[in-house]
């Protein structure tokens, strides 16, 4: 039977990572590291969730474009009263 070794995603430790349960809502393995004491999943089906991505370069507007963004119209106007 071959052993799956798998790295602590912060502090980089293979020997004192341990299996923690599964996600609630994807059920996929998580693990838990005794060194820096934090809980991570190798695969992630979520984009904001990857350690390479953060929160703000994903939501966060572009601001490259030159154009003044549309103003939202009043109810009153849209219905041409």
């Amino acid at each position: 039977m071959k052993i799956k070794v798998i790295p602590c995603r912060f502090c980089g430790s293979v020997e004192h990572v341990r299996k923690h349960g599964s996600g609630k809502s994807t059920k996929m393995q998580r693990y838990y590291c005794t060194d820096c004491v934090k809980t991570f999943q190798v695969k992630y089906i979520y984009n904001v969730s990857q350690p390479e991505v953060s929160l703000t370069e994903e939501i966060a507007p572009k601001k490259h474009s030159t154009q003044a963004a549309p103003q939202p119209q009043r109810y009153a106007e849209m219905a041409g009263a």
